[in-house]
């Protein structure tokens, strides 16, 4: 498993500890915030997201950010699918 990096390590634990609604665009804003805008994007949330799912540190994260994006387009990007279904999580509806 690769390392996540610290900047995103950062990011993920200030998420996990919000106790608030937040939703997806305000993680990607903040991971741009801290990676720079070459670095911090949709693209790279994705994969944060996916890394942090497979670290399992960050489970609150995980669900709040698929939770939310699930809810703004009304479903889940593919990459998402094995998280959506997940006990606990059930966002993604066949």
């Amino acid at each position: 498993m690769r390392k996540i990096s610290q900047t995103k390590t950062k990011v993920l634990d200030q998420f996990e500890a919000r106790i608030d609604e937040w939703n997806f665009h305000e993680f990607e804003k903040a991971l741009e915030k801290a990676m720079g805008k070459s670095y911090g994007n949709y693209q790279t949330s994705k994969i944060t997201i996916l890394e942090a799912d497979r670290d399992g540190r960050w489970p609150k994260t995980v669900e709040q950010y698929v939770r939310s994006n699930h809810k703004s387009f009304g479903n889940l990007p593919v990459e998402f699918n094995p998280i959506g279904v997940k006990p606990g999580v059930r966002v993604h509806f066949s």
